[in-house]
């Protein structure tokens, strides 16, 4: 009869798992509508995908950019605190996931003891006293508990648990995407504080030359004192921009080398080539709005956060039924080593059990609400995340369009001035002018060619802006490729260690 009743009970909880369900809303993906188009006027494109923006940094043919970024990606510490982030999530899935199996324990023990004789009360005739027996209990055994899902608490909690991971998997990307346009958006900034410190030591020179050109008119009387004050207070203005430019030059480097995870001046080495400010390509990408959703990570993460906070409110309307779960163990048990694992030493129970809060004054029901509030939160901040994302994307194509127009006419200022610097040498090698006029010329040249470089900055800023509103800067693959490089430095470090 027992064996009857053990097979009876564990066919019933099979048939319980297997008809169980999983209460609560059941998660779809949002159908939020999105532009076909941008508003923005179209920039010189190719033919693509949003995977073409994976690694815009190559289309600008710096190998030091690229280095940089490579570097920053191994040594970058919010990469890791990224990476550390996933490791948390994946051990959280595996938490939720063993909850669908028994839980198994053991215990053991040696107890002594002995009863309080005032607390027995047993009264003997005639004032006898009974002594009471100290004596040692050992005993070993173990015990399984096993929860059955039958409404899907469970499930729901993995479900959750498993959306998270997923989030944190683009948290990472969202990282790296942020990561590649900090670094490059510095190496342009050192760039260009390494070509303005060059012009400013040109212009520099060429004041200092006017200044000792207008005192010696000054002298033959012919320029008055005015004038020579004039040109040295310009001198004094060119020498104070140079601490500036310098301390600028300075931040960048420092900024690039927080960005790579390393102290100030570790990549003196790799920068002190002075090159040029990287040219934007001849064709610019713009992935199409259905394109920049699937690509940025951070409307990716925001869908996912809602899947997970949907299954949330499915595990707290599971609180509102019975849970079933499986109980058994089994000990032995004896006052003597010798007999402890003798049959009449045995003692088991096993049966299902339930548990049922049938009335908690309505804070499951609270609970519940509380969930489906935050999942209306969650699903606001998903669709806030899309505007800010296409809002992004129009802004960048915008500035970087405008940016583009308004160099050229810088580019025809500069044309303007050089004619007038041509003209005046022409005028003073046939005497007609004298070269307080060329010098002048040339001062006016410099401003115009260091307006034109702050510019083209401008530009490559504004398209580092772009490639980051439309997600580029991480692939399917990141992550493998990321943890592999980290584990060949760790390991690199420790054979050097061991040497």
């Amino acid at each position: 009869m027992p064996i009857k009743l053990f097979r009876g009970v564990i066919g019933g909880m099979i048939t319980i798992l297997i008809v169980g369900c999983s209460v609560g809303p059941d998660y779809t993906k949002p159908n939020i509508p999105v532009p076909n188009r941008w508003s923005t006027r179209e920039l010189p494109s190719k033919a693509g995908h949003a995977g073409d923006v994976q690694s815009w940094w190559t289309a600008f043919n710096d190998p030091v950019l690229t280095q940089l970024i490579e570097m920053a990606t191994k040594g970058n510490l919010d990469v890791r605190q990224a990476i550390a982030r996933i490791d948390e999530s994946r051990a959280l899935v595996q938490a939720a996931t063993g909850r669908h199996f028994p839980e198994l324990g053991a215990s053991g023990s040696v107890l002594r003891g002995k009863l309080s004789e005032n607390a027995i009360g047993i009264s003997v005739p005639g004032g006898m006293s009974i002594e009471t027996v100290t004596e040692t209990t050992y005993s070993i055994g173990m015990s399984s508990a096993w929860e059955i899902d039958l409404f899907g608490r469970i499930r729901r909690t993995v479900e959750a648990a498993s959306a998270n991971y997923q989030a944190s998997i683009e948290d990472f990307h969202s990282v790296l995407v942020a990561l590649t346009a900090q670094v490059a958006a510095a190496y342009i900034d050192y760039r260009e504080y390494q070509h303005r410190l060059v012009l400013a030591r040109e212009r520099l020179n060429d004041i200092e030359k006017l200044r000792d050109l207008v005192a010696k008119r000054v002298e033959a009387g012919i320029a008055s004192k005015v004038e020579l004050s004039d040109v040295e207070s310009k001198v004094a203005e060119t020498k104070a921009q140079l601490p500036m430019l310098q301390n600028g030059l300075v931040v960048s480097r420092n900024r690039l080398c927080a960005l790579l995870g390393l102290p100030p001046g570790s990549i003196d080495d790799v920068l002190r080539e002075v090159r040029s400010i990287p040219a934007p390509p001849q064709e610019v990408l713009v992935s199409i709005p259905t394109e920049v959703v699937r690509q940025r990570p951070d409307i990716r993460k925001a869908e996912r956060r809602l899947a997970a906070q949907t299954a949330m409110i499915g595990v707290r309307v599971a609180d509102l039924y019975p849970r079933f779960s499986l109980l058994g163990s089994f000990s032995f048990s004896s006052l003597s080593v010798s007999t402890l694992l003798e049959s009449a030493s045995l003692g088991f129970n096993f049966g299902p059990t339930l548990t049922w809060n049938i009335f908690k004054g309505g804070v499951v029901r609270a609970q519940i609400k509380a969930e489906e509030a935050r999942t209306r939160q969650a699903l606001a901040a998903y669709e806030n995340t899309l505007i800010t994302a296409f809002k992004e994307v129009e802004n960048a194509i915008s500035t970087f369009r405008k940016s583009a127009d308004q160099l050229e006419s810088i580019k025809e200022l500069v044309r303007e001035r050089k004619r007038s610097l041509s003209l005046a040498e022409q005028l003073y090698k046939s005497g007609k002018q004298d070269y307080l006029s060329v010098l002048t010329a040339r001062l006016a040249v410099c401003a115009a060619e260091e307006q034109q470089l702050m510019q083209e900055a401008r530009i490559i800023q504004s398209l580092v802006m772009l490639y980051r509103a439309l997600g580029g800067g991480w692939s399917n693959n990141s992550l493998t490729t990321v943890l592999a490089e980290i584990q060949k430095e760790q390991a690199l470090i420790e054979s050097g260690r061991n040497k």
